[in-house]
């Protein structure tokens, strides 16, 4: 197991999931500049037509799960039995960095105590999408409110206040960005948690002896398989594949590259590998940050 050991304060942050055309909920806080334009060298999800172009192609009763991705509620499921295998408890508070359409989020809802929950994702769209078909329909809105989800392209995690969170989660953030990004997230998100609060942050492995230059297939699954919750076999395709690089969104790293960003930044770094990790729908891995 590889693990860093130093420790200060520093941070955490944004989103890369994108948007359903459905109009923006009113207490919803949108904070989504033009900083966005620019960076789709970064990730896709940064351009602000994406959605628009993939709905073109995409139709069903749930076009907000099709567009996060493969295995929607299996994910979301996932999500939730990992933190709690970390010590997640009903009574902590808990930030959602890229929490999408609320895959992971509505469990997280009905786990937590009443408004412990927070979401920060670059498209106020795909939020409320999530909010209003997934939320609503399980009787939870009134454990989530509204102001707890904001749309911020800047790692902005303090919205709601210094030294607020237990733990927080980015669950395939980092699979979208590059080292730099990472870094900018970690020192986004730092001063929102806790002293001894903790991330967990998954992303696309490439093995420490494995030549990372090299493109990677992370997984392939049947379509009909993958999106046998989402209503929908999206585009056409038998199969369903991720291949990520070292340099193009989807990205993979060593654990030590992401390591050695955690501890230039004197924070505590755990990379992890266990059987429940193994049992990702999105095969990742993922790291823990110590604040």
């Amino acid at each position: 197991m590889l693990k860093s050991t130093t420790r200060e304060g520093a941070c955490i942050v944004s989103c890369c999931t994108i948007i359903l055309a459905v109009s923006c909920m009113p207490y919803f806080h949108r904070d989504v500049t033009e900083s966005r334009i620019g960076k789709t060298w970064i990730s896709e999800y940064y351009n602000s037509k994406l959605y628009e172009n993939i709905t073109a192609v995409i139709h069903g009763d749930s076009p907000h799960r099709t567009y996060s991705g493969p295995f929607w509620e299996e994910e979301g499921a996932w999500q939730l039995q990992f933190l709690v295998s970390q010590g997640l408890l009903q009574h902590h508070m808990l930030l959602d960095m890229a929490c999408g359409s609320l895959s992971g989020g509505v469990r997280y809802v009905d786990y937590l105590d009443d408004a412990h929950y927070f979401g920060i994702d670059l498209n106020m769209e795909i939020m409320s999408a999530g909010y209003e078909e997934e939320l609503i329909p399980r009787g939870l809105a009134e454990k989530l409110p509204r102001s707890h989800l904001y749309a911020n392209d800047a790692f902005d995690a303090v919205h709601w206040g210094y030294k607020k969170f237990d733990f927080a989660v980015s669950h395939s953030l980092w699979t979208h960005i590059p080292l730099d990004e990472i870094r900018s997230f970690l020192k986004g998100v730092g001063p929102a948690m806790k002293t001894g609060g903790r991330l967990y942050a998954t992303f696309n492995l490439c093995p420490e002896a494995a030549d990372c230059s090299l493109p990677i297939v992370q997984f392939t699954y049947p379509v009909q398989e993958a999106y046998r919750h989402s209503g929908i076999a999206p585009f056409g395709k038998k199969n369903i594949s991720q291949i990520s690089t070292s340099s193009a969104d989807p990205y993979h790293y060593r654990p030590s590259e992401l390591l050695a960003v955690v501890t230039s930044l004197g924070l505590e770094g755990r990379y992890i590998d266990n059987e429940l990790v193994s049992a990702c729908p999105w095969k990742q891995k993922v790291l823990e940050v110590t604040f």
